[in-house]
């Protein structure tokens, strides 16, 4: 588990990442991806932000049922996070790889709860990187 610390210096180092000069803004990250991409990805390592080491758990808060976790912590890492202390998310999407931020972006369509309606609707905060280098909640 990665500490709310070491979040915080990564967060930091992407904000100062992008603010040196990384006009061709596109994250890039390595591993499973649900998207179609056809003609290869040549492009992936030529431009980019790395976010890959945004994947953790980073806090476990079972009393209040709340977790704290990194945008490309995958689902099936939340849902090991949450059995742990005998609890799950309120709506998980069906495939295990998608990410937590890709879940809340596109908004988990192919998974709802009639009671919890989608992911993202059991979110409680988000940051995110703006283009012009300012993270905001």
């Amino acid at each position: 588990m990665t500490t709310t610390q070491q979040y915080l210096e990564k967060r930091n180092r992407l904000a100062t990442d992008y603010e040196a000069g990384n006009l061709q803004f596109r994250l890039a990250k390595s591993g499973m991806s649900t998207l179609l991409r056809y003609g290869g990805n040549a492009r992936r390592d030529k431009f980019g932000l790395m976010v890959d080491d945004f994947n953790h758990v980073l806090s476990e808060d079972p009393r209040a049922s709340t977790f704290d976790v990194e945008g490309l912590a995958t689902i099936e890492t939340v849902v090991e996070a949450t059995m742990r202390h005998g609890l799950l998310p309120r709506v998980s999407p069906e495939l295990k790889h998608i990410t937590v931020g890709g879940a809340i972006v596109g908004i988990g369509i192919e998974s709802s709860c009639f009671l919890h309606g989608f992911f993202h609707n059991s979110v409680l905060q988000a940051e995110a990187l703006l283009p012009t280098g300012q993270v905001v909640s």
